[in-house]
């Protein structure tokens, strides 16, 4: 099943982290939601990678419902000493080409957030905006249904 991945990054993952190229097919989370409606959990189960498919159900954010589930779960994933990167003893900390990449970014996007800072700090409030307004729209529609 194919992975949520972080909107600047071109590379396609699974849910169970092997890179689209490497399987012989994948599909989308709409996808696998529809097989278990049209088929249940345990047909379904049959016709997918089982890793992909318990993953999906713990990991089901998107970068327009959650973007920091997606950057944490980036973080987590280079900071895998075991399968992805290595651990140095001497600085106590992992290294490697994922966590070398995720750094490269963070840092890109610091020096773009500094040659932009108005533009950037304009974008945020936007967002506060229109994340307060939604706030606030599903706590009136809560209210309206404890009301009745």
């Amino acid at each position: 099943m194919l992975r949520e991945a972080l909107p600047w990054r071109d590379d396609q993952l699974t849910e169970c982290g092997r890179p689209v190229s490497d399987v012989a097919s994948w599909i989308t989370r709409d996808q696998l939601v529809w097989r278990v409606k049209e088929h249940g959990q345990q047909r379904t189960a049959f016709t997918v990678c089982m890793t992909c498919f318990s993953t999906a159900q713990s990991h089901g954010e998107t970068w327009e419902t959650h973007p920091s589930a997606l950057i944490s779960r980036e973080l987590r994933r280079g900071s895998d000493g075991i399968v992805y990167n290595e651990y140095d003893r001497n600085t106590r900390q992992y290294v490697g080409p994922l966590v070398d990449l995720l750094s490269a970014e963070l840092h890109a996007l610091a020096e773009l957030i500094a040659e932009h800072r108005e533009e950037f700090d304009q974008r945020v409030t936007r967002a506060k905006e229109g994340a307060l307004f939604a706030h606030r729209r599903r706590q009136a529609e809560r209210k309206k249904k404890g009301a009745r």
